[in-house]
């Protein structure tokens, strides 16, 4: 039986997605969250590359209960 995910998406500055990568860890499969900044990277034109970033972390669907996600809020949160 293969395993589903639930990806998790955070929009928010770059400064803000730096700082929620360590609480958000214990919550990520393999301790893994990505930070991607938004935007064309192909684009030459100053304007391609958005002023938000967006963190990334996908956890197992059965996980996936009240209590789970109670607390990545709080640790987003906090």
């Amino acid at each position: 039986m293969t395993a589903k995910y639930i990806e998790v998406v955070i929009i928010t500055d770059p400064e803000t997605a730096e700082l929620l990568i360590t609480p958000l860890m214990p919550f990520a499969e393999g301790s893994s969250v990505a930070v991607e900044q938004l935007g064309d990277p192909e684009d030459l034109s100053p304007t391609a590359m958005l002023p938000e970033s967006a963190v990334k972390f996908w956890f197992s669907e059965d996980k996936n209960t009240e209590g789970f996600r109670g607390a990545i809020q709080q640790s987003i949160e906090d």
